[in-house]
């Protein structure tokens, strides 16, 4: 199982004009109780037709919504929809993306997201429903990518008043690292089970 080749449109600071992603947790800081969803959709000459920010207590209530408003909007000539979040779908999340994907042939998703939702959790059945759902997302031609380097570099020049100390910088990193990891061996494993168990942290 492997992600799509297609490559996104990466964000740009006059595309995306909330910051709650920088702040959204590293190991011994600030951790998000809210998920913060941002939503980009395209027509096929690349020209943005809606973009707008979702904030919900769960994953799933703000995937639901974004997906909901998109069909609401009844957006023509829809070719790619971004979406980035603080957090992956879960698993019901993923569910209603794939369902909504499955409506709209010839649209490209990609998710770019700063962590793994509820993977490295004790309860082994959330975790596990997490991944699958992600494995979902893939075969149903998404995109997943942790937030990279250059997402974090357009991300701190569309909040100038974020002085990213280079402490924060180091841990960040290392969480992106470990989030690409992670999520090649949840969508390459053969054992899902064996997986989710290695990658246990609490």
């Amino acid at each position: 199982m492997a992600n799509s080749n297609a490559v996104p449109h990466s964000p740009t600071p006059d595309e995306f004009d909330l910051t709650a992603i920088l702040k959204s947790g590293v190991p011994g800081g600030f951790w998000p109780n809210q998920c913060f969803l941002l939503v980009v959709a395209r027509g096929k000459d690349g020209k943005i037709l809606t973009k707008k920010v979702y904030k919900s207590s769960t994953t799933a209530l703000a995937y639901k919504k974004g997906i909901e408003d998109l069909d609401t909007n009844m957006l023509f000539g829809l070719k790619e929809l971004q979406l980035m979040s603080n957090f992956s779908p879960c698993g019901d999340g993923s569910k209603i993306l794939c369902e909504w994907l499955a409506k709209k042939e010839g649209v490209n998703v990609s998710i770019r997201f700063a962590h793994l939702h509820n993977i490295h959790v004790q309860a082994h059945q959330v975790a596990e429903e997490n991944a699958v759902g992600l494995r979902k997302l893939v075969d149903s031609g998404v995109l997943l990518q942790a937030l990279s380097d250059y997402d974090w570099l357009q991300l701190l020049m569309i909040d100038r008043g974020f002085a990213a100390k280079d402490e924060w910088i180091a841990k960040r990193k290392q969480v992106d690292e470990r989030n690409k990891k992670d999520l090649e061996e949840i969508l390459q494993t053969t054992c899902l089970d064996d997986t989710l168990k290695n990658m246990r942290l609490y």
